[in-house]
């Protein structure tokens, strides 16, 4: 027979066939189900024994299938995947939001209930670091260099053409920042959202702290019929550097004569320092200023302040990069996707016992919408 030549792109011949019954054997077969005959492969693939043959042996160094002399080939018991999940931030700097320690926790709790072997690389980039090049985690990358790694989680990296790159040819199937799978919050729909919560509590003069791009806080104010000013505007602080929060709100507070009556926050850790802010300079919320915060559901901020907070669930987005991985590693055809997470408005009120800085028992008003 012909024998079809393949692409250097694809590997060799061999490489393609055994990624093809790699792929059949996780979405179809259980260990010890017995695979076709050599033969019977061959004539599938329309290719030479040969090409088969080898195909088998780099799944069997694989581990994929075993040999029994005079039996056949069969499915090997499987072992647990091994998944690498990568967060260059510093999970353990209190200057990381909640969210990421969150996300982390469960997505080892997820992959450990389905069988997977979660394990947890953590580097030590905070704040100005944010923007270095070079991994401060090496291990994570030697290992799955070496094949000690079935799969990647990609929680958190700079935002660099360096680590673009570095992601992109990750050496095992992996989700998250910078891959073609990724979790994000819906961050157009809590701006919309946000300014819309303001509107409605009566707020005509709007202001914004956040660490992401603006255009869209100023098309939602236009549409709302409300107003704002660059001077009312602040995205220019790393949320982990400290007192960022603080430092954004009093330029606000002191840009102008006329204040804004109404602020979306983005962010927990700016909030965080921000009400440090407000209490040092006076200003009485939700009198004077009326609050609107984007948090995240179990972690959010010591509160001295009562606000408005549209919630996000660190489980969903575990729960999101679990499926996705998943799916890849069973060979599952994906089309490229960037998942919303969902979140909801919250209403909070703070303890105002003297000195008094503990958490609240939010109650649930209503779902605000998908993200």
């Amino acid at each position: 027979m012909t024998e079809r030549k393949s692409s250097a792109a694809g590997g060799s011949l061999p490489d393609q066939i055994a990624k093809k019954l790699q792929a059949e054997i996780i979405a179809k077969h259980q260990p010890g189900d017995r695979l076709p005959t050599v033969i019977e492969l061959a004539r599938r693939f329309a290719v030479c024994k040969h090409s088969i043959t080898t195909a088998l042996e780099i799944l069997a160094r694989a581990g994929s299938i075993t040999k029994r002399q005079g039996s056949g080939v069969y499915v090997a018991e499987r072992k647990p995947q091994r998944i690498g999940i990568l967060s260059e931030l510093n999970l353990f700097d209190d200057r990381v939001s909640h969210y990421w320690r969150a996300v982390a926790d469960g997505l080892k709790s997820q992959l450990a209930e389905l069988g997977a072997e979660p394990h947890l690389y953590v580097g030590n980039v905070v704040g100005d670091a944010a923007q270095a090049d070079a991994p401060t985690c090496r291990q994570f990358w030697d290992d799955a260099a070496a094949g000690r790694l079935d799969g990647a989680v990609i929680l958190n990296v700079p935002s660099t053409t360096a680590w673009v790159a570095r992601v992109q040819s990750c050496p095992v199937p992996a989700v998250g920042a910078f891959t073609n799978f990724e979790v994000a919050p819906d961050s157009l729909g809590i701006m919309t959202t946000g300014v819309r919560c303001l509107a409605a509590h009566g707020c005509r003069r709007v202001g914004l702290l956040a660490w992401q791009p603006v255009e869209s806080f100023r098309q939602a104010v236009r549409a709302c019929g409300l107003v704002t000013t660059d001077a009312w505007i602040r995205s220019d602080l790393d949320p982990e550097v400290r007192g960022a929060g603080w430092d954004e709100f009093r330029e606000i507070w002191t840009a102008r004569g006329d204040k804004p009556d109404g602020l979306l926050i983005l962010n927990d850790m700016l909030f965080l320092d921000a009400q440090l802010a407000m209490i040092e300079m006076g200003v009485r919320v939700p009198q004077d200023l009326q609050l609107v915060v984007q948090t995240n559901r179990g972690g959010f901020p010591t509160l001295r302040l009562p606000a408005i907070a549209l919630e996000i669930d660190p489980t969903e987005s575990a729960a999101a990069f679990a499926d996705l991985l998943l799916k890849r590693l069973r060979g599952e055809k994906l089309a490229p996707t960037r998942r919303l997470l969902s979140f909801r408005e919250v209403t909070t009120q703070a303890d105002t016992a003297a000195d008094a800085g503990c958490r609240l028992s939010p109650s649930l008003s209503g779902n605000a919408g998908d993200r």
